[in-house]
């Protein structure tokens, strides 16, 4: 239980921190005191569905014992050395990250490439075909449904359930050898 009330730790914390992805001072953040699974509780005792935790966190579930375990074992390993240090970890990290498909990347940075002017395109096309009336907007709306209609119908052919979800590809887990000391 928290020593300060549910208003005492939101006006502290505008007070004196910042809030990413928020325009600072026009926000009333939620304060929270625990969470477990899909869910967390305010210090008043509310209980919320954490529909946001998959953006910013895991989505194994808040408080979930591995995830604690492996946090408990790198404190008690090594809880902090300065940025400028080497270490196990950092060094198992950097050579997984290292291991990025490069062509992959760059193949998505050329369909970029592609979908940004074209999207412009559209909508610029759009936009001239809306302007002539209420004629041009139910084009641009019937054509909208219809492309809709078809990317959906596209994605249905190989629908992805639980029962095939891993059948596209198997993926090898490979155990990281050890870094000399």
């Amino acid at each position: 239980m928290s020593e300060l009330t549910a208003d005492e730790i939101v006006d502290l914390s505008l007070r004196h921190t910042l809030y990413d992805w928020q325009q600072q001072g026009s926000m009333r953040p939620i304060p929270v005191a625990s969470a477990k699974g899909c869910e967390f509780f305010t210090v008043d005792g509310k209980r919320y569905l954490d529909f946001n935790s998959q953006l910013m966190g895991v989505n194994i579930g808040h408080g979930d014992q591995r995830v604690m375990d492996a946090i408990a074992e790198q404190g008690r390993t090594l809880s902090y050395i300065s940025p400028f240090m080497a270490t196990d970890v950092r060094a198992r990290l950097g050579r997984k990250l290292a291991e990025v498909r490069w062509t992959l990347a760059g193949k998505m940075a050329l369909a970029w490439c592609f979908t940004l002017p074209i999207a412009a395109l559209v909508g610029g096309l759009s936009g001239k075909v809306a302007d002539s009336g209420n004629a041009g907007v139910t084009v641009i709306a019937l054509i909208a449904i219809a492309v809709v209609s078809g990317i959906y119908l596209l994605s249905r052919r190989n629908a992805v359930t639980a029962d095939n979800v891993n059948d596209a590809r198997t993926v090898a887990v490979v155990e990281p050898e050890a870094v000399p000391a």
